[in-house]
């Protein structure tokens, strides 16, 4: 497994932050001079982003019959990348087996890919497809393994659906206009009867909350169903308040519903297997290859 290390700021010293509280102007000396200028071109990198760009690394490999954890750590070496395999032990009655023989072929593919059929390989062996599956920690570490042991790290996060419970009227009754009854009375020289005949009707305007439980409905049947507590599972809950949706899931099921926010929407592909929802992140063939 291979960590990612930062350099920790430095804190200001005492005197140094008592003048710039008094608003005292410093003289800028040729190396705080370049300081400054390093810093102004520092930029702020997505932990999670770096890491779907190391497993977007392409890669052309045949592996027989090789250990499963022997395989994960590879691709943990070749890509730079912090992999955290979630492992069958003592401890564990689920999780990916790491004498598990392997054999796979990956032609003109990335990191990501053979971390996918990995996991697929592992599940089929488990005895539960579908069942092992990926996540991105808030650290950006890469976590595989069954949703069971993925479920224990959740986070909340607010959807708007204002403009899903939004319902536009459809004024379909429209009053009938008389053009015979506007020539005659402009004719006539006047007439105060209106050439508008008939009347609309008020209709019946669906209820907001009403509209916001459908659209849970619909969540929770389509996307990782069998993981919502609403139908028995253990690893997501979902409740609306002020035309927001409050989803408090694992990493793995908030990718299912959005995508990342930080990945090309070009590369974020959603389908539709069996009646649930997939969403299958893409590698940037643009992006920095490798570490």
């Amino acid at each position: 497994m291979t960590r990612t290390t930062r350099n920790t700021p430095r804190l200001l010293s005492a005197p140094a932050i008592a003048i710039l509280a008094a608003g005292l102007a410093l003289p800028m000396t040729a190396s705080s001079a370049v300081a400054q200028s390093s810093q102004s071109r520092k930029v702020v990198v997505n932990p999670k982003r770096e890491t779907l760009v190391r497993l977007s690394k392409p890669m052309t490999i045949n592996l027989e019959q090789q250990r499963l954890e022997d395989v994960i750590q590879f691709a943990a070496d070749f890509s730079g990348a912090s992999l955290d395999a979630l492992w069958l032990d003592d401890n564990n009655s689920s999780g990916m087996d790491p004498d598990l023989e392997i054999t796979i072929k990956i032609q003109d593919g990335t990191v990501l890919d053979l971390l996918e059929r990995v996991l697929a390989k592992s599940a089929e062996d488990a005895g539960f497809p579908e069942s092992f599956t990926w996540q991105l920690t808030p650290h950006g570490a890469f976590e595989m393994g069954p949703k069971d042991r993925l479920n224990r790290r959740k986070t909340t996060v607010m959807y708007d659906i204002h403009d899903l419970i939004i319902e536009i009227p459809d004024y379909d009754e429209a009053p009938e206009f008389d053009l015979q009854s506007v020539l005659q009375a402009g004719a006539g020289g006047g007439g105060g009867q209106s050439p508008f005949s008939g009347q609309t009707t008020d209709r019946e305007r669906a209820d907001k909350q009403d509209l916001a439980d459908e659209i849970i409905l619909l969540v929770t049947t389509l996307v990782e169903p069998d993981e919502w507590v609403a139908n028995g599972g253990d690893g997501a809950s979902v409740t609306h308040y002020q035309e927001h949706l409050i989803v408090r899931a694992p990493d793995y099921i908030h990718r299912q519903l959005n995508g990342y926010a930080f990945w090309p929407r070009n590369l974020t592909r959603a389908a539709y297997t069996d009646g649930r929802r997939r969403v299958d992140v893409l590698p940037d063939p643009g992006a920095r290859q490798g570490p």
